[in-house]
């Protein structure tokens, strides 16, 4: 819910709830690319590493848009 509330911010509940999906389809996604990229290196044990970046992103990302929203430099 975490990633789908960073990638589709949303007050109204349908949009809560597409938000939710796609944010659940990002992650299979990265398990995916986990578990499936030994062309990068990756090996199957990196699955945790991969997703706590996803989620550390999400948590990130509304922080830095609300910067982003707050600075002068956006304004112009």
């Amino acid at each position: 819910m975490i990633v789908g509330e960073t990638v589709l911010p949303a007050r109204a509940l349908a949009l809560a709830l597409v938000g939710c999906v796609a944010g659940s389809i990002l992650y299979r996604l990265a398990v995916q690319l986990a578990l499936s990229a030994d062309a990068i290196g990756l090996q199957a044990s990196d699955l945790n590493l991969v997703t706590a970046v996803l989620v550390a992103v999400a948590l990130i990302l509304p922080r830095l848009r609300a910067k982003a929203g707050r600075s002068p430099k956006a304004a112009r």
